[in-house]
């Protein structure tokens, strides 16, 4: 392996918890609870949406 930094930008979307009043990642519904885990073990954050990650991305590259 090189070294290099790998990053990652995890989107987690799931109509069912809207629908049932639930939120949160730690929600049982609908979610693997072995990924969340590690994500969450790691300090690797989760996004609720596409554009949520993107705008991330762009300002952790410094894009516009």
């Amino acid at each position: 392996m090189s070294g290099k930094e790998i990053k990652i930008y995890p989107i987690f979307t799931d109509l069912r918890l809207q629908r049932n009043g639930a939120s949160g990642i730690e929600c049982p519904v609908g979610f693997n609870s072995y990924l969340v885990g590690c994500l969450t073990a790691n300090n690797i954050q989760i996004y609720h949406s596409f554009d949520e990650a993107f705008e991330s991305f762009k300002n952790e590259f410094n894009l516009k």
